[in-house]
């Protein structure tokens, strides 16, 4: 099977639950209350198949288990890298369900994986800014349900 026809395996997939694709967008998301998932076809098959998956995973992951917590920014971070982290391996697994699986895909997701995670803890753990904090702030209003 081609890379276009997981991809098109995907979009069934995510459409199935109600949720519309949009390829053509300049940026990766899941946008909950729009019911939209964008991804940025700029020739690159496998970072596309990737993302969607990754995304996929966004929108049938469940609540964080922090987040009946009280607010605090140790607590968004700690929800902000669960979350990231749960949709890359909810990703995978729809992967494994919808059988588009291959030796190379499997590397190049958990490559993706990998470095996009480390990226998020990276971020989340450095030096605090003023734009870190509105993308913290931002993140979590997904990803949490105030108490």
């Amino acid at each position: 099977m081609n890379c276009k026809t997981k991809i098109q395996k995907v979009v069934s997939r995510i459409n199935s639950l109600g949720i519309e694709v949009n390829l053509q967008s300049n940026t990766y998301g899941y946008y909950q209350d729009e019911e939209l998932i964008t991804a940025r076809w700029n020739g690159a098959e496998l970072d596309v198949l990737c993302s969607l998956l990754h995304e996929l995973g966004h929108a049938i992951q469940s609540e964080s288990h922090f987040s009946k917590l009280r607010k605090s920014f140790k607590r968004d971070r700690a929800i902000i890298a669960e979350q990231e982290y749960k949709a890359w391996e909810l990703g995978w697994q729809e992967a494994i369900a919808l059988n588009i699986t291959t030796p190379e895909l499997e590397q190049y997701y958990n490559r993706l994986w990998m470095k996009c995670w480390s990226g998020y803890l990276s971020a989340l753990y450095s030096t605090r800014t003023i734009e870190q904090d509105r993308v913290i702030e931002y993140l979590i209003d997904t990803y949490a349900s105030e108490i």
